[in-house]
């Protein structure tokens, strides 16, 4: 909900309410919020509840900088080691996307987008690189 944009940066997280919404109980959203402000993407002030975090222009760069070289690794990786099943759902994938782009259909374009990135990160067959990614 905070990377599609659900969730604005600074707004609080209520609990109960993302509960409601998720229709789960209030312990497993208790756990999610203390692993997003782990991974800096909520801001947890104490005894006030968490809040999204707001990235600054220069946060979101490095954040690229750091993800695109893990991406470039990954696919020098992938390129030497993906199996032809590997190549073919890439493909598929991308004429998925390029039809949703012709479309003018932004989220599923952006969905496919994500989709082939885990893709060529899995396709390295390094489970380090995976999960930093």
């Amino acid at each position: 909900m905070i990377v599609e944009g659900d969730l604005a940066a600074g707004e609080r997280l209520h609990d109960a309410n993302l509960a409601t919404t998720l229709q789960v109980s209030r312990t497993p959203i208790r756990e999610a919020i203390k692993l997003l402000a782990t991974e800096g993407l909520v801001d947890p002030p104490p005894g006030r509840g968490a809040r999204v975090s707001d990235f600054s222009i220069d946060d979101i760069r490095q954040l690229f900088e750091v993800v695109a070289g893990i991406e470039r690794n990954a696919c020098e990786l992938a390129a030497e080691r993906m199996t032809d099943r590997d190549l073919e759902k890439l493909q598929r994938l991308h004429e998925r996307m390029a039809r949703d782009h012709a479309a003018g259909e932004r989220q599923p374009y952006f969905q496919l987008n994500h989709e082939i990135h885990l893709a060529i990160v899995a396709a390295s067959n390094n489970t380090i690189l995976q999960s930093i990614h």
